[in-house]
């Protein structure tokens, strides 16, 4: 009999499964246990490593080159536009170089960030920014990008969980109040 095929066992025997009762708190005591285990768990830093990608590279650099553009034609009385797609193909053929030198020189980095600031260790060695120190402060759709007096770091999003990410962004509310003040 070709095309047919009879299965060895039959599947007409099933097994039981018994019942489970679960017995949960109320709805009130799960959202309170739940807060509770977030606030208590967490340590009061978060580190994680981040081997930089180019795709990952020109999502900090175009949404941040389409600002200083529009805030130049804006400071010139020119009309906003959207960066063309040659503007965009420029920046990406200028930012593949740079991305590659700074990959060779700074390598794969560890970052760990606390209340006080930010610690990056890299093959170039430790550095260290108090948020005092940090003068910009982005988000784009693919992270963070903090800038300094010196240079700027971007944090991917995709290193951190959304308990890191939210407590980083608390931090940088924090840091945006003090540097108001």
């Amino acid at each position: 009999m070709i095309g047919t095929f009879i299965h060895p066992k039959p599947a007409s025997r099933q097994r039981e499964v018994p019942e489970l009762s679960v017995v949960m708190p109320a709805r009130a005591r799960v959202e309170e246990l739940v807060l509770k285990q977030q606030f208590e768990a967490r340590p009061e830093y978060i580190e994680f490593d981040v081997h930089y990608r180019f795709d990952e590279y020109l999502g900090f650099i175009l949404p941040y080159a389409a600002g200083e553009i529009a805030g130049q034609r804006r400071a010139k009385g020119r009309p906003f536009r959207r960066m063309r797609r040659i503007e965009k193909l420029l920046v990406a053929c200028c930012a593949w170089p740079i991305f590659r030198y700074k990959l060779w020189r700074v390598g794969d980095c560890r970052f760990r960030i606390d209340a006080q600031g930010i610690e990056r260790s890299a093959k170039t060695g430790q550095l260290h920014k108090p948020w005092a120190e940090i003068t910009t402060i982005k988000r784009f759709r693919r992270g963070w990008l903090l800038g300094s007096a010196k240079g700027a770091m971007p944090l991917p999003l995709r290193c951190m969980s959304e308990a890191e990410a939210a407590r980083l962004a608390t931090w940088i509310a924090s840091a945006r109040a003090s540097s108001l003040r």
